[in-house]
């Protein structure tokens, strides 16, 4: 079946509008098959950039960490670690403001090569209000992800490729780095942690958990990083009562 060119151009996409056009009218006018033309689409299809991966759900050796609080902004202009915890044979995994006061999860090996991820919002879209946050590290054999999500969407993700990504061995400071220095500014209801990623039924179970118990009363809770203010004569959207719980692993 043959096609004429001006009504294939009208029905594709602009970039391949542009990528046939170029070809067939510097030969003058001519007809295309619909072969060549699927051939055309598919070769533009395999150039184009793929989308990031979501990540969650997969259940993966490592660390869950679900915090339930209220971030604020230090008057230091430094990082303000909420997290951070070693590595073995070395390095770590740390949750911290950086210095302009976005959320960022960072893995360092022991030989000082890092990654880290921080959410594209502004930071005071997600600081001085309650917030769910999840911070989740994950090892493979030949990689190694890092996932921030807010309210139950994922925000932040990166897959790292290689081997040799610490691993966890247990110790960890609360508020500050492993050193006891480069203190956080936060009011923590709840921590719970586990030592795997969560699989994907896990974490809507996490998530509805979280809505229940502190979130009930607000009109909107969702993965646009904040809650709006509770409805009138209703209970406070402010968590209610400081606990620390150490989850299930």
């Amino acid at each position: 079946m043959l096609v004429p060119l001006a009504a294939l151009l009208l029905a594709a996409p602009p970039v391949a509008a542009w990528i046939l056009a170029r070809r067939f009218f510097t030969a003058g006018p001519q007809f295309v098959t619909d072969a060549q033309v699927s051939l055309k689409l598919e070769e533009l299809r395999k150039s184009l950039p793929r989308a990031p991966q979501e990540v969650a759900g997969v259940a993966l050796p490592g660390a869950s960490l679900h915090i339930v609080g209220v971030l604020r902004r230090g008057s230091a202009r430094r990082r303000q670690y909420i997290l951070d915890l070693q590595g073995t044979p070395g390095g770590d995994l740390a949750l911290y403001l950086d210095e302009g006061g976005e959320i960022t999860l960072r893995v360092t090996d022991a030989h000082g090569n890092s990654l880290g991820i921080s959410p594209p919002e502004p930071p005071d879209v997600f600081l001085g209000q309650p917030l769910y946050l999840v911070a989740e590290y994950g090892i493979a054999s030949d990689h190694a992800m890092l996932r921030i999500a807010i309210n139950g969407k994922t925000v932040a993700q990166q897959r790292l490729p290689g081997a040799g990504w610490p691993w966890l061995n247990g110790k960890q400071v609360l508020g500050s780095d492993l050193c006891g220095k480069n203190h956080a500014a936060m009011d923590l209801a709840e921590l719970r942690e586990f030592g795997y990623t969560l699989g994907e039924q896990q974490t809507r179970a996490e998530l509805e958990y979280v809505r229940n118990k502190y979130f009930s009363s607000v009109r909107r809770f969702d993965g646009k990083g904040y809650t709006k203010e509770a409805a009138p004569g209703s209970p406070s959207q402010r968590p209610r009562s400081p606990a620390y719980r150490q989850g299930s692993s």
